[in-house]
């Protein structure tokens, strides 16, 4: 009986330490897909409702599930690391709503006063006066998490162009059906003649800085 309550309390405890942030850094294996986009980028909004249906018809089919699915956001601006940062607030259950809901209406916020706009928006999508306080500061641990994440995977598969599907760990894929299929069954089968390079087709171009000061920032 103790044992079992020990038990308890140390995973519970566990728990605590491992998934006090969102961006909690553990050892796993890489998810199945990986959606990299930017919610700034024009592109990757009007090719979010592709996205969309790929990944429910893949899910619906049994070939992969809601978990297997991470998204990585390229905040090229400080008004976009904003909005990543508050796409993130209410947790990993709830963060696809929310970068979606951002994703659709970054016309609003993308703007010179992005500051006003987004904690606007980010009121009307349910988020308390402290949590977006807290997303507006700058340095935090989110963000240094945010951006080393995203440098670490650009790094890794020298991307210049998003959106794209990272499958696996082991390759890249444009936005299409039937590439990410053959994609995923190929890697399934190890087949080593599947090669996955970057398909160069998106016109989203990513910036050659990580960070700007705001949308109108000269380049």
């Amino acid at each position: 009986m103790i044992g079992a309550m020990m038990r308890q309390l140390f995973f519970f405890f566990w728990g605590l330490l491992s998934f006090g942030s969102v961006f909690a850094t553990v050892d796993r294996p890489p998810p199945q897909i990986q959606v990299v986009t930017s919610l700034s980028c024009n592109h990757c909004k009007d090719l979010a409702d592709k996205i969309k249906n790929i990944l429910e018809k893949l899910i619906g089919e049994g070939l992969i599930t809601a978990h297997d699915v991470d998204y990585v956001d390229y905040p090229g601006d400080l008004a976009t690391l904003t909005a990543t940062k508050l796409s993130w607030a209410k947790g990993t259950h709830q963060r696809y709503e929310l970068y979606r809901a951002f994703l659709e209406r970054q016309d609003e916020w993308h703007q010179k006063d992005w500051r006003d706009q987004l904690k606007k928006i980010a009121f009307e999508l349910g988020l308390d006066e402290k949590t977006i306080r807290r997303c507006f500061e700058d340095d935090t641990e989110d963000e240094r998490a945010i951006v080393s994440r995203m440098q670490s995977i650009f790094k890794k598969y020298n991307l210049e162009y998003v959106p794209v599907f990272i499958v696996k760990g082991k390759g890249i894929v444009e936005v299409d059906e039937q590439l990410l299929r053959k994609a995923l069954e190929s890697i399934k089968h190890n087949d080593p003649k599947e090669a996955h390079p970057l398909q160069k087709t998106s016109k989203a171009k990513i910036p050659p800085r990580i960070i700007e000061k705001s949308p109108t920032s000269p380049t």
